[in-house]
């Protein structure tokens, strides 16, 4: 379960990020891969070394944060391409491809602390537009039903440094109203406002496990 989402990764060193967007190109090169998609990787903290896990032949949840650090629609890109355009005729190469900032997401789901989906009659789904990009899928008087994921909507922010992003998403978060359905926002500005969090340096797929508490009273 993906919770918060960052780009680029505190955890990971400048020289580590290279040699992993580097794999990433060479993998696509390999197999002669066209159209928009996503390799993922598993990285050692102890030892550095990083591993292939998956490629997935389209965009994740995720590609927003992407999206905001490199100044590229994804998807805009991917249609463009299925049309038969190349990347070079758009005016994009490997070279020109840079990011700038940090932006992170938080996935506001309808959950409640132990991650158990909830259900029920949103009578109220008011989002921050004006603060953070919101790509949402439900409005007021909705329904949350059990037939479909528990995410309602992705906030996006985008800013010069990690410190700048997580005060922005945290603002978001509380301009952010869900009424009806018990939601993770209470969570996720729980996760953004920890010192761990914040430091940046011991972010990773078991941070929740070392650090989140239980649900409060």
């Amino acid at each position: 379960q993906k919770v918060i989402e960052e780009a680029p990764c505190a955890a990971l060193a400048p020289d580590a990020r290279r040699r992993l967007c580097a794999a990433a190109v060479a993998v696509a090169r390999e197999i002669g891969y066209e159209g928009a998609g996503t390799v993922e990787f598993i990285v050692d903290s102890a030892t550095g070394r990083f591993f292939v896990l998956e490629v997935n032949a389209r965009v994740q949840v995720e590609h927003g944060v992407s999206e905001a650090i490199t100044g590229l629609d994804i998807v805009r890109l991917q249609l463009q391409v299925a049309r038969g355009a190349t990347l070079a005729s758009l005016g994009v190469t490997q070279a020109s491809i840079g990011a700038h900032g940090h932006a992170i997401e938080a996935r506001v789901n309808a959950e409640d602390w132990s991650f158990a989906p909830q259900t029920g009659a949103l009578r109220v789904a008011r989002w921050p537009h004006a603060l953070a990009r919101c790509d949402v899928g439900v409005r007021s008087g909705g329904a949350v039903s059990v037939f479909y994921d528990s995410l309602l909507g992705k906030l996006i922010v985008h800013a010069p440094t990690r410190a700048e992003a997580i005060a922005r998403l945290a603002g978001a978060l509380r301009a952010t109203a869900l009424l009806g359905v018990p939601c993770n926002v209470p969570f996720l500005l729980a996760v953004l406002e920890h010192a761990a969090f914040v430091d940046g340096a011991d972010v990773d797929t078991r941070f929740i496990e070392r650090h989140m508490p239980p649900a409060p009273p």
